[in-house]
Parts: C-alpha cells; structure tokens; sequence
C-alpha cells in the first residue's frame, strides 16, 4: 500500500473486510485509529499487534521521513535462513530433549521399582548379582541418595530448553537477560541498513542516528545510540562514534 501510494487505512479496512478472526478484529481497530490521525506505530502498539524490531524500526522512521515504502523494502528484510537454520536447530533439540525425558522416566521407573524387587529375589535365593548390575543397582542408588547434586545441571538444561521453545514460537522478547548480549549484532544491522536508507533516500546520517536514539524500541540500544549522537554533534566522525558507543565493534 505504501509503495502504491494507497492510504494505510483503506488497506487495513479492505483487509479487515475479508476476515472475520482475531487478526481482522485488530486490523479493523487499526483502521479506525489511523481515520482518527493517530500515527501508525501508536496505532499498532494500541491494537496489540506484535512485529519485530526491524519493522517496527522501519514504521517509525518511515514515518518521520516520509519514507515509509522505502524503509519497510529496506529496512525490514526478514533474515529467513539464519531464521529458518535456528528453528531447525531447536525443532532438533525439542526432539533429542523429548526423547531424554521419557528415556528418563522409563530408567527411573525401572531403577525404583523393578530393579530393587529383582534384587530382593536374588537374596532370598541366596545368588550373587553379576558386577554389571551391581554396579548398576549402585549408580540408581547414588542418585537417588544425591538427586540434590544433579539438581542443578537439570535446572539448566529445562531453562534452555524453554528458552529455545519460547524462542521458537515468538514469545521470547529480546530484551532478556543474556539473550540482550547474543542479539546485540542483529541490532546493529537494524541500524545499518537505516543508515543505508538514509544515504539512499539522501537524509543526513546524523538526522537518522537522532530518530533511531529516540524511536529504538530497545532502550539499551537507545543509549548506545545517543551517546553516538552527542559524538557526532561535537564533531566527531559517524564511524568511531557507533564504535565507541558499543553499536559497532
């Protein structure tokens, strides 16, 4: 619609008008609320609908650019492979971690309950266990006794393994403790390709730097990013600022 020249809300209207689900309720909402002049960005956060960085990044300094086709063709480009290899990966992991767990629960079963009365039977029979299963019925024992040791390796291994399926269906922010760290070179590529806009559409780089520090849906990348611009407003070239500021390595 943006790149024809179409109003946003007659499209938010005319998609709407073809589905009667929950998406169409919010596109109907967002219709309305653009009729009304509230700004597209404020419109989307108001109807709840969920959009990543990028774009969000591309609705908001399209729109104070008035570059909005440009900066969602340029700015938003879904990475599909890195995307698709990591969901890969993790359906991998949800299969291996499935397969643990009830491998798990069959062993444990079997070393509580089963083993324990098969040893019974071989003491009342005065027999001698070959060393294999001794050491076995030894190794369920310990574990049993010292589950508290194993705790905390378990701990771990389910708080990846929910990560990854939170990951895996979109409900994991960005923002999250570490996983803010591991992401920090997605959010500098935002950034790039804005910049890029910015030289394509010939907007001064400085201009674009200020709209990203103050419309960043992350505020950590915002302070990154106003520290880089108090650089450049002194004078100091774009590069080492971005650099400096921890944007850029």
């Amino acid at each position: 619609a943006a790149q024809k020249g179409i109003p946003i809300e007659q499209a938010a209207r005319a998609f709407a008008d073809e589905r009667s689900d929950g998406l169409g309720v919010r596109a109907a909402k967002l219709a309305a609320l653009l009729e009304s002049g509230v700004p597209l960005s404020d419109a989307l956060r108001t109807t709840g609908t969920r959009l990543p960085t990028d774009a969000l990044v591309a609705i908001r300094v399209g729109c104070e650019t008035g570059q909005l086709a440009p900066a969602l063709a340029r700015i938003a480009v879904p990475d599909e492979e890195g995307d698709l290899l990591i969901r890969s990966v993790l359906e991998k992991f949800f299969y291996l971690g499935l397969v643990a767990t009830v491998l798990f629960s069959i062993v444990s079963f079997m070393m509580l309950k089963i083993v324990p009365v098969f040893a019974k039977m071989f003491e009342e029979f005065e027999l001698r266990l070959p060393l294999i299963t001794q050491s076995v019925i030894a190794l369920a024992r310990f574990s049993v006794t010292y589950f508290i040791l194993w705790l905390p390796l378990l701990l771990l291994l389910w708080f990846l393994f929910l990560l990854g399926c939170l990951y895996y269906v979109g409900w994991l922010p960005r923002s999250t403790p570490l996983l803010h760290w591991l992401t920090r070179r997605y959010d500098a590529a935002v950034v790039m390709r804005a910049l890029a806009l910015a030289v394509r559409q010939r907007i001064p780089l400085e201009r674009m730097l200020e709209l990203l520090s103050r419309y960043y849906p992350r505020r950590r990348v915002q302070a990154r990013l106003q520290a880089a611009v108090q650089r450049v407003q002194q004078g100091a070239n774009w590069c080492p600022s971005l650099q400096q500021a921890g944007m850029l390595r």
